[in-house]
């Protein structure tokens, strides 16, 4: 999925779409989650993390509210 945003922000680029930007940087947020949730469960079950999946959660979170703030500020 990562290399798959990343092209998807090149095309559009390219291509100046908007639509095509703002959907590579929903692809890149879908890859942070589901790394996130892989890393935390993986870390839970093998080494009884249980705060990996919560920090990841967070992590998501932070990564989640600086898309929102360059998309808002972008449009202003």
């Amino acid at each position: 999925m990562w290399w798959l945003a990343r092209a998807k922000g090149r095309a559009g680029r390219q291509l100046n779409n908007a639509v095509l930007i703002s959907e590579a940087r929903v692809t890149m947020v879908d890859s942070v989650l589901a790394t996130s949730i892989f890393l935390g469960v993986g870390a839970h079950a093998l080494f009884g993390w249980w705060w990996a999946d919560p920090l990841g959660g967070f992590v998501l979170a932070v990564y989640a509210v600086k898309e929102c703030r360059a998309i808002f500020s972008a449009k202003s």
